[in-house]
């Protein structure tokens, strides 16, 4: 019974360093942020941003997998309040996602659509104001030190689905949103999530 466990063992492991791959994706993004207030709602139009990430394959059963990931995400914001008076959000998250796919094979092609969740934490951070020809910025955080500072949390956790287009199981685009949960804003009264549309080219090793 001893050896035959073994044997599963070994042969489960084997089977995933069969199936095991890593594949690393640059991003594009358009991220927008919705603000609301009692009734009233406000988003942000989108500014373009950039990411990267990468994934390791955990398992694989048939054309199902389950994966696990890493990365950078940095969005930008902007808001017009008028008059003149504008705001601009620089957010840059370390992420971590985690999904279940599909892959349909076609061929030298593979569709992948992708669902999960992702857990980010903020590392860096500008709001940038505009009045005319008058700009001043300063760190958006509601746990920073400087005077001024803003009321942004940190952490944010969502969803994250992506569809992926690959050739010859290496080469593949890709495009995804993500959809935030959490209220990332400290002041009283006011609800702030986050949503992103990326999308992006990726190689698989």
């Amino acid at each position: 019974m001893k050896k035959l466990i073994i044997s599963l063992a070994l042969a489960a492991a084997a089977a995933f360093s069969a199936n095991a791959q890593i594949r690393v994706e640059v991003l594009g993004n358009l991220a927008d942020l919705t603000f609301t207030a009692s009734d009233e709602k406000a988003t942000s139009s989108s500014n373009f941003g950039f990411g990267v990430r990468g994934f390791y394959n955990l398992y694989s059963f048939s054309d199902v997998n389950l994966e696990a990931g890493i990365g950078y995400m940095s969005d930008s914001s902007s808001i017009n309040y008028g008059g003149g008076v504008s705001s601009t959000s620089k957010l840059g998250y370390i992420q971590i996602p985690v999904r279940v796919s599909y892959d349909w094979n076609i061929g030298s092609f593979t569709i992948t659509p992708a669902f999960g969740l992702y857990a980010g934490y903020a590392i860096t951070g500008k709001s940038i104001t505009n009045a005319g020809s008058v700009s001043g910025s300063v760190s958006p955080f509601n746990d920073s030190s400087e005077v001024g500072h803003g009321t942004m949390k940190r952490f944010d956790f969502g969803t994250d689905d992506e569809l992926i287009f690959t050739y010859a199981d290496r080469y593949s685009i890709a495009i995804g949103i993500q959809k935030g949960f959490v209220n990332i804003n400290a002041a009283d009264g006011t609800k702030c999530t986050r949503s992103t549309l990326y999308f992006g080219l990726g190689y698989a090793f």
